[in-house]
């Protein structure tokens, strides 16, 4: 069977998952398989590390970042390429030069910042003139509140952006890891 093309996002489904995707050629659609033998439909065509975006969070009273120079770090290692809006840890004591010397470019243009990302990162949910500069296709990872913010969800899925609300995640012993309710209730 053709196997699709190789990348990091193409390791196969979670264990126990049945999932099969179909490789298009010359018009004919087949079953495909990865390198494991088990079907996984392809998150990402190309090779090119994905585009992290990190702007700067514009409610508020906000003062918090979505990533610190460590976690950039840890990105960069993974072969991510991270963007981070000029000014965007600024509130969070976090000069621009930390973020760089972590392995993330800096960037002042907004406009610039969005074209092409492919992973977007925020604290709070986006407002209207962010969603709007968010790339069709796009992932936000954010404390979206969805079941309240009817309207924002409304807008990223007019948009074709794709939405991880972090206060979604269950509160369970596996979650601990991801639980930001629980982290962010011990800050003051």
């Amino acid at each position: 069977s053709m196997a699709p093309p190789e990348n990091r996002w193409n390791s196969g489904p979670a264990k126990g998952a049945a999932s099969t995707w179909w490789a298009i050629s010359a018009g004919s659609a087949r079953p495909a398989r990865n390198a494991t033998g088990t079907s996984a439909p392809p998150l990402r065509a190309s090779a090119m590390p994905a585009k992290v975006v990190v702007p700067r969070e514009l409610a508020e009273g906000e003062t918090r970042v979505a990533a610190t120079p460590r976690t950039v770090k840890r990105m960069d290692r993974a072969g991510l390429e991270v963007h981070v809006e000029a000014g965007a840890g600024q509130a969070s004591g976090i000069t621009d030069s930390e973020f760089t010397e972590a392995g993330a470019t800096v960037i002042d243009d907004r406009a610039a910042l969005f074209a092409g990302s492919e992973i977007i990162l925020c604290v709070k949910p986006p407002g209207p003139e962010t969603i709007t500069q968010m790339p069709s296709g796009a992932f936000l990872i954010a404390v979206l509140d969805p079941l309240i913010e009817h309207e924002v969800a409304t807008q990223l899925a007019d948009r074709g952006v794709s939405a991880f609300s972090l206060d979604m995640v269950p509160r369970i012993a596996r979650a601990q890891s991801m639980d930001v309710l629980s982290s962010m209730s011990t800050l003051t």
